[in-house]
């Protein structure tokens, strides 16, 4: 869980990398890309508590949705 910020980090660099969440009613709420293609800062100000859907993306290609938790 977080309350203020979290980092999502991939493995190794990805062209273009950016992220979209998302609210359990499928909202986005939230877009972020990286400057180094390999991590991304994500604050967490002023979002409700609860859980959200990530989906990390090169370009327009999915590679992988993951879960984060805000308290």
């Amino acid at each position: 869980p977080t309350t203020d910020k979290f980092f999502i980090q991939m493995s190794e660099p990805v062209k273009d990398l950016s992220i979209e969440m998302y609210d359990m009613q499928g909202r986005m709420i939230k877009t972020a890309s990286s400057s180094n293609n390999q991590t991304i800062e994500v604050s967490a100000e002023g979002m409700i508590k609860g859980i959200y859907h990530i989906r990390c993306m090169s370009g327009e290609k999915l590679i992988v949705v993951k879960k984060v938790m805000v308290e």
